[in-house]
Parts: C-alpha cells; structure tokens; sequence
C-alpha cells in the first residue's frame, strides 16, 4: 500500500493535522506503507 496521509504528517511531524485525522476515525490508522511502516512509526520517530 502506499502512504497515505496519515503516514504523510506522521513523517512530517504536523501533531495537530495527524491528531485529527485519527480523531476523525476515517482513516486506518494500522495501515502499512510499502515498508511495513505504519503511521504511528513515523509520528514516533522524530
């Protein structure tokens, strides 16, 4: 699967974009890019 925006501001470290997709409840939060990497792995490597 590719990125999508979740992993998108997760990568960029947009706290409040990426809290509000999440908070929306519209996106998976559990989904894989390409290299396995959810959303949450990128928002927690910064």
């Amino acid at each position: 699967m590719a990125r999508t925006p979740l992993h998108m501001f997760g990568m960029e470290y947009r706290r409040d974009e990426y809290l509000g997709l999440v908070a929306s409840g519209e996106h998976d939060v559990n989904a894989q890019d390409l290299d396995g990497k959810t959303p949450l792995h990128y928002a927690t490597e910064q």
